[in-house]
């Protein structure tokens, strides 16, 4: 099987398009599928203009052909049996890079109006090649719900019919911009997993087994949706910080260190607060406690999160009666909050201490996931 998988993001490689698609790409390798990736960024593709060359006056040449890479990958399009369309979601709908590789298209077919051989009431051009015979979509967002999607899954299961491809479904993350960071990539890697069992699940059965749909469709951020709301503006608010320039200052794109930086482009207090977006209420039941956090070393702070009536919420300051204190230096913490470094082996090297409900700490794995010691 041949997998031709494009990534519609103009961030190429720092995105979390790309990382779903690595995952899912190498998934699909373990289960025998010969893959390629394409960056449609890299291509430098030119928009269609409507001129008609292609069909006219040099049938099935694009007037851009020398001028771009569009020509370049027609070749694994045509060969393809399966095409993995990845795009962030722009405004509801895919990527302008996506839809100018989907005008593109247009030299593809030819110019005469014909009834659809497999819904006659319908019209459509006669295809010059074969393509691919299957497609499905992958798409992240930062928004932390789902039904902003639906636009744009509608649009491209409405393509894949009129082109006559089996429809494979689709891989959809919200929250996902924590994903295009390769410092918080621990963190993500049983979600990451899964994509990747998805992989060879999908070239293996031609679906995924619902068990495995329900693991991808869960929440990454249970904690609800006010403390994602905060943690992300808590993100932009550190982003603005760090890069904001002058008023009346030209505007250039930042740079791929600057989208992707060492240490995620978050503060240790800001890391401490984000726990509140992993928070398993779940798993809390009747917990009322105060676990402190007593911050050292580049970044100085104390701050507390509050457990009580299956909520949790950040607080700046000590807690007035904490249940449990955790003492670190934040380049520690940090280490461990991006799951850098192992939490339990830190705190038996003496890398942290903790003082109060030493059982509350055993639980932080079972409370906050991957946001704990």
């Amino acid at each position: 099987m041949k997998v031709l998988a494009l990534n519609g993001s103009p961030r190429k490689r720092v995105s979390a398009t790309f990382r779903i698609l690595e995952a899912l790409l190498a998934g699909m390798e373990d289960a025998g599928a010969d893959t390629r990736l394409v960056h449609l960024a890299a291509l430098d593709l030119r928009p269609c203009v409507g001129c008609y060359t292609c069909w006219v006056a040099t049938p099935g040449a694009c007037i851009h052909r020398d001028r771009d890479g569009m020509a370049g990958i027609m070749d694994d399009w045509r060969a393809a049996d399966v095409v993995v369309f990845g795009t962030p979601l722009y405004h509801f709908s895919m990527t302008g890079l996506m839809k100018t590789f989907l005008d593109r298209l247009l030299p593809e077919s030819e110019p005469w109006l014909v009834p659809d051989p497999r819904a006659p009431a319908q019209t459509t051009h006669p295809r010059r090649h074969d393509g691919p015979a299957r497609a499905m979509l992958v798409s992240p967002c930062g928004f932390p719900d789902t039904d902003q999607f639906a636009p744009m899954v509608h649009t491209f299961r409405y393509i894949a019919e009129r082109h006559h491809w089996t429809w494979m479904g689709e891989l959809l993350r919200p929250g996902a911009e924590p994903l295009s960071r390769t410092a918080l990539a621990p963190l993500f890697a049983p979600y990451l997993a899964d994509v990747r069992r998805a992989g060879a699940a999908l070239v293996r059965e031609g679906r995924l087994p619902d068990a495995l749909a329900e693991a991808l469709g869960r929440d990454l951020f249970p904690g609800g949706r006010i403390a994602f709301y905060q943690q992300a503006n808590r993100f932009w608010t550190e982003l603005m910080a760090r890069h904001g320039r002058p008023a009346g200052a030209t505007p250039t794109a930042l740079a791929e260190e600057d989208l992707d930086p060492a240490d995620a482009g978050l503060s240790c207090r800001t890391l401490v607060a984000g726990m509140t977006t992993t928070f398993a209420s779940a798993a809390a039941g009747d917990l009322d406690a105060r676990i402190e956090f007593r911050i050292g070393g580049a970044e100085p702070g104390t701050y507390h999160l509050a457990v009580e009536n299956g909520t949790c919420r950040f607080e700046e300051g000590p807690a007035s009666t904490p249940t449990l204190t955790i003492e670190a230096e934040s380049e520690v913490w940090t280490a461990i909050a991006t799951g850098r470094r192992d939490g339990r082996r830190a705190l038996e090297e003496g890398a942290y201490r903790a003082r109060g409900d030493i059982g509350l700490l055993v639980r932080m794995n079972e409370l906050f996931g991957s946001a704990r010691p």
